[in-house]
């Protein structure tokens, strides 16, 4: 539990360390506390200069010590799910995963799961040392009188795709579809509106408020959300310059006729999308937001 935010490989070659196998013995069955804890944060220490950079990078080790301090995931679920006002709520700490420097940078994932099923998926997301948020209660992307929902940063596409699998098989049996449209009298899930379906149940969009482009901290180059998830053009920011047009299309969508929708589909929306998909592509790199492939 110790190690499981590590990728296997470096999980190996650290515990060809005997005191990191002690510690990760003892974490197992009660926190690293007293001499415990000083012993292997003084040998982490004395052998920093052999686990970096060749196993772990500078910020990789400084989250190995805090979460030894913080020990195992149920004393902290204790100390940190609390209400804050209508909602219950738990979030990791930004020196608890690598990901923390993709907060509202980048994709991230949302997922809808059953009440009473909180502390599974967060203590799932914890150990695997992802970087998210989880509420009960009013949510936008989930139906909060019977779900709860965890927002989860995780920056490229890349890294998107391989933990959406690894949530798949982790916890993917018990996770539901949340916030849905229904269209031609399917019900169709579109997370916060947005969203992409990337796997079963496991919304996503490109978030990109935090970064220079973004709403929140910078040029409002582009809209805090992109088109809408029943277009089948959603997933990423449309640029703001657009916004007005295709919040007024959609609006009245239920109005036009299916010539007309045709049209906005091919002349509005397709042409936003692809205008959008090229300023994000020149802003952020084609690999972050596509993907290698």
């Amino acid at each position: 539990m110790l190690l499981d935010f590590l990728p296997e490989l470096k999980k190996k070659e650290l515990l060809k360390f005997g005191f990191v196998a002690e510690a990760v013995l003892e974490y197992k069955i009660s926190k690293l506390t007293g001499a415990l804890l000083a012993k292997f944060l003084d040998n982490l220490s004395k052998f920093k200069d052999s686990i970096i950079p060749g196993i772990l990078t500078k910020e990789e080790f400084e989250i190995l010590k805090v979460r030894a301090s913080n020990g195992p995931f149920d004393g902290i679920w204790q100390r940190r799910f609390k209400f804050t006002g209508n909602k219950v709520y738990f979030q990791t700490e930004k020196n608890e995963s690598t990901f923390s420097k993709f907060s509202s940078r980048g994709w991230k994932l949302h997922l809808s799961f059953p009440k009473g099923k909180e502390k599974d998926v967060a203590k799932f997301l914890y150990e695997k040392g992802l970087y998210f948020k989880l509420q009960t209660g009013v949510g936008t992307w989930f139906y909060g009188h019977m779900q709860s929902g965890a927002t989860i940063y995780i920056g490229s596409h890349d890294d998107l795709m391989s933990i959406a699998e690894l949530i798949e098989n982790g916890i993917g049996a018990f996770l539901m579809q949340g916030a849905y449209a229904e269209i031609a009298n399917r019900r169709i899930g579109i997370g916060s509106g947005c969203d992409i379906e990337i796997r079963p149940n496991i919304m996503a969009r490109f978030d990109v408020a935090k970064t220079n482009f973004g709403w929140l901290s910078g040029n409002r180059k582009y809209a805090e959300h992109g088109l809408a998830t029943w277009t089948r053009l959603g997933g990423i920011p449309i640029l703001k310059t657009h916004e007005a047009a295709v919040r007024d299309v959609e609006n009245k969508w239920n109005t036009l006729t299916d010539s007309q929708r045709r049209i906005c589909i091919d002349k509005l929306f397709r042409r936003v999308y692809e205008e959008s998909k090229a300023e994000l592509i020149k802003d952020f790199g084609k690999e972050f937001v596509f993907g290698r492939k």
